[in-house]
């Protein structure tokens, strides 16, 4: 299978409310569910002073659905939980709430989810989502996923890039595209294109 070439587009859509507090706007409203229900990737970001910083990368073939599970992820521990004040001074060094590789996360999540509730909505406040629709297999997504987390891990903002654990398969040698996004837009360290040799 060929890697994605510079003549390939990742344009990212303008940055969603995750969940807005109000309901007034969301990823999950009829509307924008309908027009991203498709394959992709997608980031999740904090914005600060001008610019976003991502939180999160990942690929799916139905991004709506796949954010709807991380939901669920989250109320049931499967997550790493972030203090939201953290996250918005690009610092995740002392998490709240750290899952458990192959552990019972359910058990151990349960007794502390009345102390943390509130702040497991409060993190989806400050969170925006740009989505990026690419019709494409699963081993090109996941090669530009590995692409992507590498890139940002070692630029100003990686300290709070939230991927400790990401899909195993991506395809070998070289590979490039062009990242897109709407003007005035600042996504640190996603400017222009993205290239990789794995």
């Amino acid at each position: 299978m060929s890697q994605p070439s510079l003549s390939q587009k990742l344009a990212f859509s303008d940055p969603i409310p995750f969940i807005d507090v109000a309901a007034i706007d969301s990823m999950f409203q009829d509307d924008k569910g309908k027009d991203l229900k498709k394959s992709g990737i997608y980031l999740w970001a904090i914005r600060k002073d001008d610019k976003y910083y991502v939180n999160y990368v990942a690929m799916a073939q139905d991004i709506p659905d796949r954010l709807k599970s991380h939901i669920g992820f989250f109320l049931s521990g499967g997550y790493m939980i972030h203090a939201p004040e953290n996250l918005r001074d690009l610092n995740n060094t002392v998490p709240l709430y750290k899952s458990f590789i192959g552990g019972k996360n359910l058990e151990r999540f349960l007794p502390r989810l009345p102390a943390i509730a509130y702040d497991i909505k409060r993190l989806f406040e400050p969170m925006e989502v740009f989505v990026a629709p690419l019709p494409a297999d699963n081993d090109v997504l996941y090669t530009i996923e590995w692409a992507l987390i590498d890139r940002l891990k070692d630029k100003p903002g990686g300290e709070i890039l939230d991927n400790e654990r990401r899909g195993s398969r991506k395809l070998q040698g070289e590979g490039e595209v062009q990242l897109v996004f709407s003007k005035g837009i600042h996504v640190e360290g996603l400017m222009n294109s993205l290239s990789w040799n794995f």
